[in-house]
């Protein structure tokens, strides 16, 4: 199940969080249905006490992702209002390329302010952050923070999007866009958890 951006919970869930590019979907469709999944960006909408798995990937392999699967055309605006970006901004052109998006003047995903949105409000739920590539690592951990076990084994799936294979101008855009989240990224652990 898919979170609402319009829905208010009124009692505790369990749910992985993403901006997206993540790999929430594959995760959530291992772990079954008694974990919901969003791309919600206000982490009030969310009943205290909830268990919350914010999952992300390398920032510029994210947006790889956004491009690779259409979020940068028409088809996938409506993910910029999920996750309250700037939908106004984007929607100008029906699509763009890589190379145009990576020179806006802003993220118009608002991927930083989503993660420090969560990161924030910890104080609120039951919070696990995992870095994508570390899946498999801490597979055992996610079950136990949400309480689920799974009966089919868990097989991490490699990404198809890798930034390291795009060109030098698309390296260079990508650090001034997204350079400083990556490196909070890459200085934070593999995973973290904290109760309330």
């Amino acid at each position: 199940m898919y979170l609402s951006l319009n829905i208010n919970f009124p009692y505790p869930i369990k749910s992985i969080v993403s901006p997206g590019g993540s790999g929430c979907s594959f995760l959530k469709k291992h772990l079954g249905e008694t974990v919901l999944k969003t791309h919600q960006r206000d982490p009030s909408r969310i009943f205290d006490g909830s268990s919350i798995c914010y999952l992300m990937s390398d920032p510029f392999d994210m947006i790889i992702s956004f491009y690779k699967r259409g979020f940068m055309s028409y088809n996938g605006y409506g993910h910029y209002k999920h996750i309250y970006g700037n939908h106004e901004l984007i929607s100008q052109k029906p699509s763009w390329t890589l190379e145009e998006y990576l020179s806006l003047p802003e993220d118009p995903m608002g991927i930083e302010n989503h993660v420090h949105g969560w990161f924030h409000n910890k104080n609120k739920y039951n919070f696990m952050f995992i870095k994508y590539e570390f899946l498999s690592t801490h597979i055992n951990d996610i079950y136990e923070f949400f309480s689920v076990y799974p009966t089919e084994k868990f097989v991490f799936k490699k990404r198809e999007s890798d930034w390291t294979r795009e060109s030098q101008d698309v390296k260079e855009k990508l650090e001034v866009m997204f350079g400083e989240l990556r490196r909070e990224y890459l200085s934070l652990p593999s995973m973290m958890k904290e109760y309330i």
